[in-house]
């Protein structure tokens, strides 16, 4: 069974970018959400936020329980002949240029809910600094209690399950421009206690 779904593809001859926020929780068609496909030739700038799974576009809106969210494909350097919209052309083709890039610039956000996000640069994958994310975080499970099983002591927590898959692929570099030891971790919000014997 194939039903019809939103699928819209944007792409750039040049450079592409993103100079307002997008928020997609509310677009859908059906009921099911789409897949969002920016394709450049040059680089992919992303200087605002692409958010679905929230409540609002912004770094601060509640996650949803919608368990259908937005997928996206976004490619810096894209081989715009080709069929694949994550095909890149060769890392020669960028040979001493600043371009084929897929950047997000300080405070741009990529997330979604349990959609999928694929990015692909011809050269570099970069982040502007600890602000600029690429996320999944899932749908919110409405048992904040989990059965039962939480007492914690944290006032409406809000656990998710389901966050979609994250595919990131550079011919040449991931990379912040501010380095600041930022762990892989430093992002995930954690509470907890102990106690001594």
């Amino acid at each position: 069974l194939v039903t019809p779904s939103s699928r819209i593809q944007l792409y750039s001859t040049g450079d592409l970018t993103l100079s307002s926020a997008v928020d997609l929780h509310a677009a859908r068609y059906n009921g099911e959400a789409g897949v969002l496909t920016l394709r450049a030739a040059g680089n992919l700038l992303l200087d605002a936020s692409l958010s679905d799974g929230f409540a609002s576009a912004a770094a601060t809106a509640a996650v949803l329980t919608d368990t259908a969210s937005w997928s996206y494909r976004l490619a810096g350097g894209a081989d715009l002949a080709a069929a694949n919209p994550l095909a890149v052309r060769p890392l020669a083709a960028f040979a001493g240029a600043t371009s084929g890039s897929v950047k997000l610039a300080s405070g741009a956000i990529v997330r979604t809910g349990t959609g999928a996000i694929d990015v692909a640069a011809g050269n570099d994958v970069t982040l502007a600094n600890q602000t600029a994310v690429i996320y999944t975080a899932g749908a919110k499970i409405a048992d904040a209690s989990l059965g039962g099983t939480y007492t914690g002591n944290i006032a409406n927590p809000a656990f998710t399950s389901g966050g979609g898959d994250i595919r990131i692929s550079a011919q040449n570099d991931v990379r912040t421009l501010v380095p600041g030891g930022q762990m892989i971790v430093d992002w995930q919000w954690r509470a907890g206690r102990f106690q001594l014997d």
